[in-house]
């Protein structure tokens, strides 16, 4: 209820500020040119995830609203690290979503989680409806074109060393801009790599020392889990 009256909230803040522009001011699609983005959820330096969203989107008249922030939902996963992870306070945090700026406009929403450390090279069932991307030491998700996930091992140095070892960090991205759309390859890609930049911001501010999401994700597809982290040589 809450996140649907914010996003309410936004879209008729973002119609309001896009109609209200005259017309020679430059600032609607319809004379060729775009309104300026905003950080798109920590993504806008990215120049492929950038693109991404846009191709997405189809526009470039994106705004993104914090639900948690990258920097808060980090701090909580670091004060929740102590937590079993069956407990309700671990359950996904809601991060952050980006839209188009336009009446009704449907988008991508952003969360991330603690999930009990598995090895990746267990999962070799393939599935039809799922591709799979190797991300270095992490691994990325993609099902029925609509839902992105990523797997990923974060080393924190400290009292937080052991537990973290025992976890890893989920990054999930629903696109509720693909509803009624066609699933292609590209936007599969597209999805995992709009994720990958989040994932990484957040990685860098929760103090993963391993670094991971470093590199720009490998999109090549293959057909299960184990598949991915098997060409990065992942361990088990």
């Amino acid at each position: 209820m809450v996140r649907n009256l914010l996003i309410c909230t936004f879209i008729v803040a973002a119609v309001a500020g896009v109609t209200s522009c005259s017309p020679d001011s430059g600032g609607n699609e319809a004379n060729g040119n775009t309104a300026k983005t905003d950080s798109l959820c920590g993504t806008a330096s990215d120049g492929k995830a950038k693109k991404a969203l846009f191709t997405l989107a189809g526009t470039q008249d994106l705004r993104s609203i914090d639900f948690g922030g990258v920097s808060e939902v980090a701090s909580q996963l670091r004060e929740t690290l102590d937590t079993p992870l069956e407990h309700k306070d671990t359950r996904p945090l809601s991060t952050c979503g980006i839209y188009p700026a336009r009446q009704d406009a449907e988008g991508i929403t952003i969360e991330f989680s603690w999930e009990d450390r598995f090895a990746f090279s267990d999962s070799d069932d393939p599935d039809s409806d799922k591709v799979f991307y190797n991300l270095g030491e992490s691994v990325g998700e993609v099902l029925s074109g609509k839902s992105s996930y990523i797997y990923t091992p974060c080393e924190i140095p400290g009292k937080y060393a052991k537990e973290a070892d025992r976890r890893l960090i989920v990054a999930h991205a629903f696109n509720h801009m693909a509803d009624g759309g066609p699933v292609t390859t590209n936007s599969q890609d597209d999805q995992l790599t709009v994720l990958n930049a989040v994932a990484r911001q957040l990685t860098r501010k929760l103090g993963c020392a391993n670094a991971p999401l470093k590199n720009a994700p490998d999109l090549q597809h293959y057909p299960t889990m184990s598949d991915a982290a098997d060409a990065a040589g992942t361990p088990s």
